[in-house]
């Protein structure tokens, strides 16, 4: 049985990220029918601006969500590229709606002069 180039090359980079081709397989058996050039692809986005995710990312999200990488591959690049663009120019506004909710259940708890609710949120960023 002769394994073809593109599961060969799939195996390789599994072995070069340290995650187990076994446990890949008995997640989502179709990681190893994905094309090369969009798994290398979509490593290369996540990979660049503006996650810049290292090997031991990668190690994780494959190790642990291989499936994840079917739908990034079927998504195509510039799609997901402009996805994450998106994402990133809307993260300080979803920080500064979390700020604010914590800060409100802040001022709710301290209202109720509950002090194991004040801790609770100051362990979690609450600003006072």
């Amino acid at each position: 049985v002769s394994i073809s180039p593109g599961i060969r090359l799939i195996m390789e980079l599994l072995k070069e990220l340290g995650v187990d081709p076994g446990d890949v397989m008995t997640k989502c058996p179709s990681f190893f029918g994905l094309d090369t050039g969009h798994l290398l692809g979509v490593i290369q986005v996540l990979c660049g601006r503006p996650l810049y995710l290292d090997t031991r990312d990668m190690h994780h999200m494959i190790q642990s969500h291989p499936e994840l990488f079917i739908e990034l591959c079927s998504m195509g690049l510039t799609k997901l590229q402009s996805h994450l663009d998106m994402l990133f120019e809307l993260f300080p506004s979803i920080v500064k709606l979390i700020e604010m909710e914590c800060e409100k259940e802040l001022c709710y708890a301290a209202e109720r002069g509950d002090v194991k609710e004040i801790i609770r949120l100051l362990d979690h960023g609450a600003h006072i």
